[in-house]
């Protein structure tokens, strides 16, 4: 919701010169690690209208790449931002009223409830807030619309940091505080995928061992995993045509559908299957309707499109080279099948019609399987004939071989009745 101008911050410089130890008595204080050290940090009662949201904040990650990328722009510079700005403020405030993680955040204080003087907001000493960002908003929105009964969210308790600009400890803050704040709704994989993937283009020779322990002291293993997750949904982005789109990626439900995609694209060997799946499954997750009353969920389908490729019942592309495949694209040499299963078949881009063919296709390879199954009887019980017999013979001593004769006339019978049937094809 809109705000009057003047709740969206006072400038830097008004706000260091109005709340310092000289010109401001402390309320109480807080313990949090800076620089590795423990470090004490002065209380303030800050008014709301004073303080600046944090462009750099987690929460914001995927509403600032959409920004940009609706503005066709690497980052703010190419644009000329100025973050402290209020039109600026106001574009990050409608981020963070947006944002799904804040319904909690929100009926928590709309019920009544007083900020615990223990987790006070955070911010630098310029007034650009670290963490409480979320909260910021929610105390705006609820003194701004009704002062009498939110009063008390005139002001937020508000520690100090030693100083402004150093984005290496403020990434390390917002774990500490994911960590230990009373009611935080926890970053999701976008937010965290996004944070680590900005921390990795800063480094010369990525380091996930480092980043991991920056952010939810995760492994080294861990963090490429999420990459690897996170680089899954930016190809999806980019095929349906909104690339960076990550705000409206995080308001579909289909975190289980990337997280499957990502495990079945790492499990093929080519490129060539690798695309061919992305080519099918992309557009069935642009549009989840396609699966309704299919019997089956996204990701389950998902996983039998992978099945049908490995089976060699959807076709693959092919490698763009000429001459004999070589390396890991003789992969894509025709499959051994059984000859009861159904031809390859191009799978359609409308997402309705691939859906359908994909489910089609497995009940026909179903179909296959026990018509094969079928098929192999005879040899499945000669096998096991001839394995009994010679059991008996490797302990004939101890068998019971009356009536004997009488099966084994009856079994030669049907040997010659089979032989002759051979014989015949």
């Amino acid at each position: 919701m809109s705000l009057p101008d003047d709740y969206f911050g006072i400038s830097p410089l008004e706000f260091s010169d109005k709340y310092n130890k000289k010109t401001c008595k402390s309320v109480s204080t807080y313990e949090i690690t800076w620089k590795g050290k423990l470090t004490t940090l002065e209380v303030y009662q800050v008014d709301v209208k004073d303080l600046r949201y944090n462009h750099n904040n987690g929460r914001l990650k995927p509403n600032l790449k959409q920004y940009l990328a609706e503005k066709k722009a690497e980052n703010l510079g190419e644009l000329g931002v100025d973050t402290t700005s209020l039109t600026w403020q106001q574009i990050l405030h409608g981020f963070l009223c947006a944002n799904k993680d804040r319904k909690e955040g929100y009926e928590f204080f709309k019920n009544g409830n007083q900020q615990p003087i223990q987790y006070p907001l955070v911010a630098c000493p310029d007034g650009r807030v670290i963490n409480g960002n979320q909260r910021l908003s929610i105390f705006r929105e609820l003194n701004s619309t009704d002062v009498k009964n939110f009063d008390h969210l005139s002001h937020a308790y508000v520690a100090i940091l030693p100083e402004s600009d150093n984005f290496t400890e403020e990434v390390k803050l917002e774990n500490q505080f994911q960590a230990k704040e009373l009611g935080t709704t926890d970053f999701d994989w976008v937010q965290i995928g996004l944070r680590d993937l900005e921390l990795l283009n800063q480094m010369k020779k990525p380091d996930y061992k480092t980043i991991g322990l920056m952010f939810g002291e995760r492994s080294a293993d861990e963090v490429q995993k999420l990459q690897r997750k996170l680089y899954f949904a930016a190809q999806f982005l980019i095929y349906i045509q909104k690339r960076d789109m990550w705000g409206w990626l995080r308001d579909q439900n289909l975190d289980q559908a990337i997280e499957t995609g990502t495990t079945i694209v790492e499990g093929f060997k080519t490129n060539e299957e690798k695309k061919s799946f992305c080519k099918i499954v992309f557009p069935v997750m642009a549009d989840p309707s396609s699966m309704k009353n299919k019997g089956t969920s996204l990701h389950l389908w998902m996983g039998d499109v992978k099945k049908m490729m490995k089976g060699g019942v959807i076709k693959v592309e092919t490698p763009k080279s000429k001459g004999k495949a070589k390396g890991k694209a003789a992969a894509l040499k025709k499959k051994k099948k059984s000859k009861f299963a159904p031809d390859a078949v191009e799978i359609s881009i409308d997402p309705s019609e691939s859906v359908q063919q994909v489910l089609n296709l497995k009940k026909e390879v179903a179909a296959a399987k026990s018509a094969e199954k079928d098929a192999q009887h005879t040899i499945n019980v000669l096998e096991k004939a001839i394995t009994g017999l010679n059991l008996s013979l490797e302990n004939w001593d101890v068998q019971e071989t009356k009536g004997a004769k009488t099966k084994i006339s009856e079994l030669s019978q049907l040997l010659a009745k089979v032989l002759a049937r051979i014989d015949e094809k």
